[in-house]
């Protein structure tokens, strides 16, 4: 790392600029509520500042079954979920680092986020449904070539997601899809729960 930021000196920057998602985890009276991302890159500090995009392409997930769950997630809680300046984190350390080096993800200034505690991964559940192309009447073909219905299908699964309760979701280590401009990366070593609980106030 070039210029290594000492704990007090990320203290203060995450304390100021994710005011709103640090009261928020101390809300629960858990210190351990830490959410982690991968990334595909190495960060050059132990805190990096990174930036959410407007219209977030797909990385796994086929592009037409992704504009359609992001309709139905605008329907329900007015935002894209999968795409709008979207950030994809888990409390499951595993998990985030299937999807690259793993970091603490904390959001900077205003956020929302959806997560269901029924579903642990979006595309995994896709995936379960064996959905893997949609024809032309608006149907979505499994590979057992059975029909199932776009709305019906897609309908249930969105419906099983929230947009409260964060505690909740971390306890659940499924996927949460955080809508924010930008967010901070920090090294896994950084003492995260020490400045959830105040040691750094």
């Amino acid at each position: 790392m070039e210029s290594a930021k000492t704990p007090k000196e990320i203290a203060s920057i995450i304390l100021k600029d994710c005011a709103s998602f640090i009261k928020e985890c101390r809300k629960s009276g858990n210190n351990n509520m830490i959410f982690y991302r991968g990334a595909g890159k190495n960060i050059t500090d132990n805190i990096q500042k990174e930036d959410t995009w407007p219209h977030r392409r797909p990385r796994d997930t086929p592009e037409e079954i992704h504009n359609k769950m992001d309709e139905l997630f605008c329907e329900k809680f007015w935002w894209r979920a999968r795409s709008e300046f979207s950030a994809f984190v888990t409390a499951d350390k595993k998990m985030a680092d299937r999807y690259g080096h793993l970091y603490i993800f904390c959001p900077i200034g205003d956020y929302k986020y959806v997560w269901s505690p029924k579903i642990k991964n979006l595309l995994l559940k896709l995936q379960d449904k064996n959905i893997i192309e949609s024809n032309e009447d608006n149907k979505l073909i499994d590979n057992t070539c059975n029909c199932i219905d776009v709305d019906t299908t897609m309908k249930t699964i969105v419906n099983e997601y929230l947009d409260r309760d964060l505690f909740g979701a971390y306890k659940s280590c499924h996927e949460i899809m955080f809508r924010c401009h930008s967010y901070y990366l920090l090294d896994v070593h950084v003492p995260m729960m020490q400045i959830l609980r105040g040691d750094y106030d």
